[in-house]
């Protein structure tokens, strides 16, 4: 099995707890390859994804704040995904770039048209190399064309993992303010007794 996604997937902070990729791995009784990167944007994750999916596994995608940008800067040569909380050191001077996009030109309903569409070609490309591919919404939002997706592999439609850890007592967050272990446990059963294919681990 192989995993994408932000931090959330990534198991920051709960690096040798349970967590979702590994809870489905067990599930799916297969080993994991876990491919998620602290900080990404959903570009850098269907970028990764692109990158590295081979034929004849089970795809797992956390799709995170469709606000994170997937830009270059030439002062480090390379491309990172920014959000405004993470410009550190060399990449301070991106921030007022951001911010400026944030204020005139950010509109989270069309940046979610852009990226279900395009998880929808990485769902194509899944499917035709003959993987199954599951999406989950870690933190996005709960009212878009994401969270109204209707097919069976979009686990989408339940609240993010985010306002599922918020709405209990019962879970938590870690001081970073990512979800517990409890959380991913929880929210791992909640997504199984919801979506039937997920729970039937049938590959196309």
């Amino acid at each position: 099995m192989m995993a994408f996604g932000c931090s959330i997937m990534a198991g920051e902070e709960i690096e040798n707890l349970p967590q979702i990729p590994k809870l489905l791995a067990k599930h799916f009784d297969e080993e994991l390859i876990n491919y998620a990167k602290v900080g990404s944007s959903n570009d850098e994750i269907i970028h990764t994804a692109f990158e590295n999916i081979t034929p004849g596994q089970t795809i797992i995608v956390g799709i995170t704040d469709v606000a994170r940008v997937y830009w270059p800067h030439h002062k480090v040569d390379q491309v990172q995904s920014f959000s405004i909380s993470n410009f550190k050191g060399k990449l301070t001077g991106l921030k007022n770039t951001l911010d400026s996009w944030y204020k005139f030109c950010y509109n989270e309903e069309v940046l979610e048209q852009y990226y279900y569409s395009k998880y929808k070609h990485l769902e194509r490309y899944c499917h035709n190399m003959g993987n199954n591919i599951y999406f989950m919404n870690f933190c996005a939002g709960d009212r878009g064309v994401i969270a109204n997706a209707k097919e069976g592999n979009w686990c989408t439609s339940v609240p993010s993992l985010i306002k599922f850890t918020d709405s209990s007592p019962r879970y938590g967050r870690e001081p970073k303010g990512h979800p517990n272990s409890q959380a991913h446990i929880q929210y791992t059963r909640y997504l199984l007794e919801t979506f039937p294919t997920l729970k039937e681990k049938r590959r196309k």
